[in-house]
């Protein structure tokens, strides 16, 4: 199959690269020369533990060198999800088969408008993986990890089953998911309840879950989210909910989630598909979400704070 990666982040390299390494013919799209260049020159570095490889794969900055591909992958963050759909469209054929693993809801929406609902397929994995420098990337979830994937028909079409046969022949554990939109949601629980106050916080999962008042601010913002997915069509139970948090946080305590990767290089984060989802999401069903909506306000400000951060002056 012909392999389109549109976001060739960390992620992005991650599933490309395993797939390329299989036998597929995969393009890997990302806005970075340095990235673009390394990855054409040298092929793709992958670590993962004490092991390393690297692996040969196509790349570019413009989805166009790629032609109508099998499939598209789109692994950009939400903010970038409409642009780069509309710089690649010209790959995507009327057998293309549309998929996204990305964080938050929304994405599909938008993927929705360039092919039918058989070929859109959205779910979630439990892989991490970190962009080390240009061309290289570190796997930091790998063990156990699992991908979970449905069609956005609501049925197992054949072009899910065609994209899970080459995950699975890639060495992915992936995952024909008929509760993949649950998946989603509860994905957007760690990411709305835990992710985001790492990054207004400052600290990683495992230590920001021992402080009493976050958790506090936690069990809130469970209450609300779940209020709205049970709206959704997505039953949740909130003490459940919370339990899990708390317990995937201590069991992971040394993750650093992207977001807080993003506001420490003061980068623009995916606030506007988590929290900001949520209270959008919120507003339809006339549910209020107070705590959503002054995380989301917290995150923009920081975001539009970026170049008049205060520091104290340097003495001496």
């Amino acid at each position: 199959m012909k392999i389109c990666v549109v976001g060739a982040g960390a992620m992005g390299c991650l599933f490309g690269g395993y797939l390329a390494k299989s036998g597929h013919e995969v393009w890997l799209i990302a806005r970075s020369q340095d990235h673009i260049d390394t990855l054409s020159e040298r092929g793709l570095g992958i670590r993962y533990g004490s092991h390393s490889q690297r692996i040969a794969v196509n790349a570019s900055c413009d989805p166009k060198d790629a032609g109508v591909c099998d499939v598209v992958i789109v692994m950009t963050k939400f903010p970038d999800t409409a642009s780069a759909l509309e710089s690649a469209k010209s790959i995507i054929g009327p057998d293309t088969i549309m998929v996204t693993l990305q964080n938050g809801i929304g994405n599909v929406e938008i993927i929705g408008s360039y092919a039918d609902p058989e070929r859109v397929l959205f779910g979630v994995t439990t892989l991490g993986a970190i962009r080390l420098e240009p061309g290289e990337i570190e796997v930091t979830a790998g063990t156990h990890a699992k991908t979970y994937l449905w069609s956005e028909a609501g049925v197992e079409t054949s072009a899910l089953k065609e994209f899970l046969s080459a995950l699975t022949e890639s060495g992915f554990d992936a995952i024909a998911a008929p509760n993949a939109k649950e998946q989603v949601w509860r994905k957007l629980c760690i990411n709305s309840c835990i992710s985001v106050l790492t990054a207004i916080v400052g600290l990683k999962v495992g230590p920001l879950v021992e402080l009493p008042s976050a958790c506090s601010l936690i069990r809130n913002l469970v209450l609300e989210i779940t209020a709205v997915a049970t709206k959704e069509g997505v039953p949740l139970d909130p003490h459940q909910v919370y339990e899990e948090l708390i317990s995937e946080s201590r069991g992971a305590a040394d993750h650093t989630p992207s977001i807080l990767i993003d506001v420490v290089s003061n980068r623009k984060t995916e606030i506007e598909c988590l929290n900001g989802a949520i209270v959008e999401a919120s507003a339809k069903h006339g549910i209020s979400t107070p705590y959503h909506n002054a995380i989301a306000s917290l995150i923009e400000a920081i975001e539009q704070s970026y170049d008049d951060r205060f520091s104290l002056p340097h003495s001496g």
